[in-house]
Protein backbone atom coordinates (compact mmCIF):
# COMPACT_ATOMS: atom_id res chain seq x y z
CA UNK A 1 0.00 0.00 0.00
CA UNK A 2 1.32 3.43 -0.23
CA UNK A 3 0.52 6.53 0.96
CA UNK A 4 -0.55 8.78 -2.71
CA UNK A 5 -0.08 12.43 -3.20
CA UNK A 6 -1.51 15.02 -5.21
CA UNK A 7 0.45 16.19 -7.38
CA UNK A 8 -1.33 19.62 -7.57
CA UNK A 9 -1.75 20.58 -3.98
CA UNK A 10 0.34 18.50 -2.19
CA UNK A 11 -2.00 16.49 -0.14
CA UNK A 12 -1.06 13.30 1.03
CA UNK A 13 -4.04 10.43 1.91
CA UNK A 14 -4.19 7.27 3.98
CA UNK A 15 -2.13 4.47 2.85
CA UNK A 16 -4.40 2.33 -0.09
CA UNK A 17 -3.47 0.49 -3.01
CA UNK A 18 -4.92 3.00 -5.17
CA UNK A 19 -5.03 6.49 -5.79
CA UNK A 20 -8.31 8.06 -4.79
CA UNK A 21 -10.69 8.59 -6.93
CA UNK A 22 -10.35 12.22 -6.92
CA UNK A 23 -9.08 14.80 -4.32
CA UNK A 24 -11.62 17.23 -2.29
CA UNK A 25 -9.27 20.24 -2.30
CA UNK A 26 -8.74 20.10 -6.43
CA UNK A 27 -12.21 19.19 -6.58
CA UNK A 28 -13.06 22.72 -5.54
CA UNK A 29 -13.63 24.73 -8.72
CA UNK A 30 -11.24 27.32 -7.65
CA UNK A 31 -8.58 24.72 -7.74
CA UNK A 32 -6.28 24.68 -10.91
CA UNK A 33 -5.73 21.39 -12.39
CA UNK A 34 -3.49 20.55 -15.39
CA UNK A 35 -5.02 20.21 -18.67
CA UNK A 36 -3.83 16.00 -18.04
CA UNK A 37 -6.59 15.88 -15.27
CA UNK A 38 -5.40 14.81 -11.71
CA UNK A 39 -2.09 13.42 -11.33
CA UNK A 40 -0.95 11.38 -8.09
CA UNK A 41 2.95 10.69 -6.85
CA UNK A 42 4.05 8.61 -3.83
CA UNK A 43 7.04 9.23 -1.72
CA UNK A 44 8.93 6.55 -3.44
CA UNK A 45 8.86 8.37 -6.47
CA UNK A 46 9.96 11.71 -5.05
CA UNK A 47 12.80 9.96 -3.41
CA UNK A 48 13.96 9.04 -6.98
CA UNK A 49 13.57 12.66 -8.43
CA UNK A 50 14.02 14.96 -5.64
CA UNK A 51 16.55 16.00 -3.04
CA UNK A 52 15.77 18.53 0.14
CA UNK A 53 19.63 20.07 0.39
CA UNK A 54 20.77 22.05 3.73
CA UNK A 55 22.71 25.08 3.40
CA UNK A 56 23.68 26.88 6.16
CA UNK A 57 22.69 30.28 5.81
CA UNK A 58 24.48 31.83 8.90
CA UNK A 59 25.12 30.42 12.52
CA UNK A 60 21.89 28.69 13.58
CA UNK A 61 20.03 29.30 10.17
CA UNK A 62 19.71 26.22 7.70
CA UNK A 63 17.60 26.71 4.59
CA UNK A 64 15.92 23.70 3.84
CA UNK A 65 15.44 23.15 -0.56
CA UNK A 66 13.74 20.99 -2.73
CA UNK A 67 15.03 20.46 -6.06
CA UNK A 68 13.79 20.37 -8.44
CA UNK A 69 11.75 22.96 -7.38
CA UNK A 70 10.29 26.42 -7.66
CA UNK A 71 13.35 27.72 -6.07
CA UNK A 72 11.85 28.23 -2.76
CA UNK A 73 12.94 27.59 0.73
CA UNK A 74 12.38 27.34 4.11
CA UNK A 75 14.32 28.44 7.02
CA UNK A 76 15.07 26.53 10.66
CA UNK A 77 16.68 28.55 13.20
CA UNK A 78 18.20 27.05 16.36
CA UNK A 79 17.59 28.75 19.53
CA UNK A 80 19.48 28.32 22.73
CA UNK A 81 18.00 29.00 26.16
Amino acid sequence: MENYICETCGTQYPASYRPPESCPICDDDRQYIGSQGQKWTTMAALRATHTNPLKEEEPSLTGIGSEPGRHERRLASRVGF
